[in-house]
């Protein structure tokens, strides 16, 4: 049976699907919206403090150096004081507007000219806010709040040179607020990395415990010592192949990916076992694209799949059973599934139980939400396992889904 004859699971189906964005799957991991304000709050606060204590000190030295009758034109500290104190709602909001996704993503271009209309607003709004502040300054330095006043206070060269001034205290503020950002994303990235790293770890932990399940040895070496008298040369064959299968899954636990060719033959080695145990009654099938031999999967990724087949199926079952392995393409994306006979009677076995909530784990951690695990039975004792993993390397480049499922053959036949 092709690839593409396969009977689709159904849509009452037990699944944990996951999708990637592709616009933010490959982005670095994006602060949330409290850690952004607080990182926000954290520079403006400081920026805008820094703006007060220079401008008073600047005021205060021309204050000095300047002719008595001219001192009068000099604004108050007061009405600094509440200048700057209305200029930090705005200069927060503008940080936090230029640190949104929408504005700092993009081209550089399209970056660089969304910043530059922040840091424009923003310096044209400080020179209102002075005249606003000196508006509401208690005392007789009080100034009227008349439009002659505004007009005045409005001059071309006074708004031009307060924009230029403050366009430098909100960039420097700015360089600031995205190195923080940064160093809080990249120390974001380190966490999540341990994490998926623990995740793994344990995952793997547990997926070799299903895999290497003391069931599975005991019922193995019982078959062997079955053997061992009447067909001492398939007793030893059966000790070989559970020996090799036993070392490769055991010096293939360092490493994460491996070709899915190379997890084919433990594949292989695992089902001779298996149907050595159940004689004739089990019929075993790999069908496998040989386009696909060479994409990475996750070490151990079949031999769990099998063994939840073999452990909740095929055992759970009297008479003649299939099991069939299947690795086909779908548009960028590895499709693997497993199908074999189960009692559709039986009580639904827990997914703890089987190896599949331990390969969950281990694909969220490997692949993120870039995975789909199905699994399900028809309601016509067939069931089927079904994972979709990212086409890790491009063995069939240029060529479709389509062309390729059309080549598809099997690519062993155990019997």
């Amino acid at each position: 049976m092709l690839w593409n004859e396969i009977t689709p699971v159904p849509a009452t189906i037990r699944k944990s699907t996951m999708q990637r964005d592709p616009a933010t799957s490959d982005a670095s991991p994006n602060l949330n919206t409290a850690a952004q304000l607080r990182l926000v709050v954290a520079v403006a606060v400081p920026v805008c403090a820094f703006a007060l204590l220079w401008n008073l000190s600047v005021a205060h030295y021309y204050f000095m150096m300047s002719d008595p009758a001219q001192r009068a034109d000099f604004i108050a500290p007061a009405a600094r004081v509440i200048q700057h104190a209305l200029l930090l709602p705005l200069l927060t909001g503008g940080y936090f507007l230029a640190t949104l996704p929408g504005a700092s993503s993009g081209s550089r271009s399209r970056v660089l000219l969304k910043q530059l209309a922040f840091l424009l607003l923003f310096s044209l709004l400080v020179r209102p806010v002075t005249f606003l502040a000196m508006c509401l300054v208690p005392g007789a330095t009080r100034l009227p709040f008349t439009r002659a006043n505004f007009l005045n206070a409005m001059d071309l060269d006074s708004w031009l040179a307060t924009a230029l001034n403050y366009s430098l205290v909100y960039a420097l503020g700015l360089f600031i607020l995205f190195g923080l950002i940064v160093l809080a994303k990249y120390r974001q990235e380190q966490l999540r990395a341990a994490a998926m790293r623990a995740n793994w770890l344990q995952a793997q932990l547990e997926t070799l415990r299903v895999q290497l399940h003391p069931h599975f040895l005991f019922n193995t070496l019982n078959t062997i010592s079955a053997l061992v008298g009447s067909r001492p040369e398939e007793a030893r064959d059966l000790i070989a192949q559970l020996a090799a299968l036993l070392r490769d899954s055991i010096e293939g636990a360092g490493g994460e990916f491996y070709p899915l060719r190379r997890e084919i033959e433990l594949a292989n080695k695992y089902l001779c076992i298996i149907c050595a145990r159940f004689g004739a009654r089990l019929k075993p099938t790999l069908e496998v694209m040989p386009e696909l031999e060479d994409c990475l999967v996750p070490h151990g990724l079949l031999l769990t799949l099998l063994e939840n087949a073999v452990t909740h199926g095929v055992s759970m079952i009297i008479g003649d059973s299939e099991l069939s392995l299947r690795c086909g393409l779908e548009p960028e994306l590895l499709v693997v599934e497993v199908a074999n006979r189960y009692d559709p009677d039986a009580a639904p076995v827990p997914a703890h139980r089987g190896g599949l909530s331990a390969l969950a784990t281990r694909l969220n951690a490997l692949y993120g939400d870039a995975y789909t695990l199905e699994y399900g039975g028809n309601g016509a004792g067939i069931w089927h396992t079904r994972v979709k993993l990212p086409v890790e390397s491009a063995p069939v480049a240029g060529v479709s889904s389509a062309a390729v499922g059309a080549r598809a053959r099997a690519h062993r036949v155990l019997t």
